[in-house]
């Protein structure tokens, strides 16, 4: 709906390539990037027509790109704030104080129907203080902090990269070494040496600098390729960090140029800080600052016990599948239930041990956390098919496994005192983070560590920069 969208006025041109020249436009309708504005016509003019204005109406004030902040706010500005994002060729008019949406009728009419709070906007506004000061503020304020969180990643990764071409250069010279100080023994014992001694001691030397050179190539330039992949499965992720802090910085640039523009058009006042409340809030959730708040309609409570269930349930995970069905972690059964849209149990899986988290890694697989606090530590895949589930592969661990998520293709795991990263394959990337002086530690006031994607980065990017 109308208020869930990205921003997408034209992101390949700047503000003034926004204002269009209104006596071009009346004469042929070709778009010509306009150069001055006129307050008293209310209408803008390239650098040709401005000349005809100037010669006709010389008492007229007019403003130039110098003075582009005296400029009133572009019909594409105007444009985008108005469109609906879901139905494009309509105009929202109306606001849905129930679901804090902006609707067009067509919005109306397919979702909010029911809804006893649907009030035009025209009638909000009446009661609604103009000027957007507060809203540029804080969109200032994120920006900055979008860009200071994109420059320390950005060093995230020069850190690394540093820190592995370091611990290259060491290795290398500490291969050279142990052959510097081979041979220089070999100088040493081959003192007095003649004939078939000394071919003999060649050949020797020989096979032992093979060795050294082989052992090098086996052992050590294998962990230095190991270290590479694990550099370069971190720098994809900061990468892809850096990605989005660009795209918001971009979208939060906007909608602050947009802000500027307003001024008190209370309509557009309103319907922009509606728009731009999803980009703000993406930005603070990239920051680790999200601080949502949820009004909570209603409760119910629902028992998903089962005849062939030996002991009270304990549910410790939760997925919501794209139709609606519900899977939940039932740990002191060592179970899995699929619930449907009524909370009912229309079917479960076992497995080996306690079911201590799950995590979904797409429409119709999970992950689970399958964990005894001995011997068992499993990451076991379950697959969903016409609301039936079916074990599938598992990966055994070599560590406890207590909490799990997914994120483009990884999966962080963590133990109660460590936090990893592993494959979809089970090969583990690397460990994030590790306290050990408990037996559950985090970043969450001695918590578990919480692997959401947002606190993982935050994990990760803090040891990279100590060169982990």
């Amino acid at each position: 709906m109308a208020a869930s969208a990205q921003f997408s006025v034209d992101q390949g041109s700047n503000e003034v390539n926004d204002y269009i020249c209104n006596a071009c436009e009346d004469q042929n309708k070709v778009e010509t990037s306009a150069d001055f504005y006129c307050k008293q016509c209310d209408r803008f003019y390239c650098g040709n027509c401005i000349d005809l204005h100037g010669k006709l109406l010389a008492k007229h004030t007019t403003f130039g790109k110098k003075d582009i902040d005296k400029w009133p706010v572009s019909k594409k500005v105007v444009h985008f704030l108005l469109s609906c994002d879901e139905h494009k060729d309509n105009k929202v008019d109306k606001f849905c104080n129930t679901h804090r949406q902006l609707c067009c009728p067509q919005c109306v009419l397919d979702y909010h129907s029911q809804c006893s709070k649907v009030t035009q906007i025209s009638e909000l506004t009446n009661t609604q203080p103009s000027g957007l000061e507060g809203l540029s503020v804080e969109l200032e304020t994120v920006l900055g902090e979008i860009k200071t969180l994109q420059i320390s990643q950005e060093a995230s990764i020069q850190s690394l990269q540093r820190t592995y071409n370091e611990h290259r250069e060491v290795m290398i010279e500490q291969m050279c070494g142990n052959l510097n100080t081979y041979i220089d023994e070999c100088d040493n014992n081959s003192v007095g040496t003649s004939g078939g001694n000394e071919q003999y001691l060649k050949e020797e030397i020989c096979r032992n600098v093979v060795s050294i050179v082989n052992e090098f190539d086996n052992i050590t330039a294998k962990e230095l390729n190991e270290m590479k992949d694990e550099v370069i499965s971190i720098k994809g992720s900061v990468t892809s960090s850096i990605h989005k802090c660009t795209s918001l910085h971009n979208d939060l640039s906007q909608f602050h140029e947009i802000v500027q523009k307003i001024g008190d058009h209370k309509e557009l006042c309103f319907i922009a800080s509606i728009k731009c409340k999803p980009i703000i809030q993406q930005a603070l959730t990239l920051l680790g600052k999200s601080g949502k708040a949820f009004n909570v309609q209603s409760n119910a409570q629902h028992n998903v016990r089962i005849p062939s269930d030996s002991r009270t349930c304990y549910i410790t995970g939760m997925c919501v599948l794209t139709d609606g069905q519900v899977l939940v972690a039932d740990r002191r059964n060592n179970r899995v239930k699929l619930l449907n849209q009524q909370y009912q149990v229309v079917s479960h899986c076992d497995v080996t041990d306690y079911v201590e988290d799950m995590c979904q890694i797409t429409p119709s697989e999970i992950a689970v956390a399958v964990d005894d606090d001995s011997n068992t530590h499993d990451v076991q895949f379950i697959t969903v098919t016409q609301s039936q589930l079916t074990l599938g592969r598992k990966l055994e661990l070599q560590h406890t496994c207590i909490g799990i998520d997914h994120h483009e293709g990884e999966l962080f795991i963590c133990s109660g005192t460590a936090l990893f990263k592993y494959t979809l394959s089970g090969k583990q990337v690397c460990r994030l983070y590790e306290d050990g002086s408990s037996d559950y530690t985090g970043k969450n006031h001695g918590e578990f560590i919480l692997i959401t994607y947002l606190l993982c980065t935050g994990i990760f990017l803090a040891i990279v920069r100590k060169g982990v």
